[in-house]
């Protein structure tokens, strides 16, 4: 509810509503290695925002059919931002999500986005795994209400890796 406020709140607002997030973040920005902003999983104002501010993208993608359709369309929306609002705009990496090693589509899906961005794709992948979906209902995050759970293990995993990727520019 109250990211749907949010972006009727930009929605009413006159002037640069699509900067607004880039706006609130650009004095703090120095303060920190990284910030970083999850996203709805929807192309709306509170998303463009997002974007606009950011440096990089890192896309989550489940492992499923319409989830390379919807890579496709951020991929062309990445692009017209880009052009129009942030140039520096760039995408840090796909994480495949929602990885079952014993569905084939899963597995498919995972192969086509490796064979198609290669380097772009992080070597961890987030098995489906109950615990995640669990954790919020017990108002706890993943590493917490379960730290051992394989779900838990391949987010600490990412963090180790998005750090090492980065290592360089700090």
């Amino acid at each position: 509810m109250d990211l749907f406020a949010a972006e009727i709140e930009l929605l009413e607002k006159s002037e640069d509503r699509e900067l607004t997030l880039r706006n609130l973040l650009y004095p703090i920005k120095s303060e920190f290695r990284f910030i970083f902003i999850d996203c709805p999983p929807s192309f709306g104002l509170l998303t463009l925002n997002s974007l606009i501010a950011s440096e990089s993208v890192l896309v989550p993608v489940q492992c499923e059919y319409f989830a390379m359709e919807g890579l496709s369309l951020l991929i062309k929306l990445l692009w017209r931002i880009r052009g129009g609002f942030n140039e520096t705009l760039d995408m840090e990496g796909i994480l495949l999500t929602m990885f079952n090693r014993h569905i084939a589509l899963s597995r498919q899906v995972a192969d086509d986005i490796r064979r198609i961005f290669r380097s772009k794709v992080y070597d961890t992948v987030i098995p489906r795994n109950i615990i995640l979906a669990e954790s919020p209902s017990y108002g706890k995050p993943a590493v917490i209400y379960a730290p051992n759970a394989p779900g838990t293990q391949a987010y600490i995993a990412l963090a180790k890796e998005v750090l090492n990727d980065n290592s360089l520019l700090f």
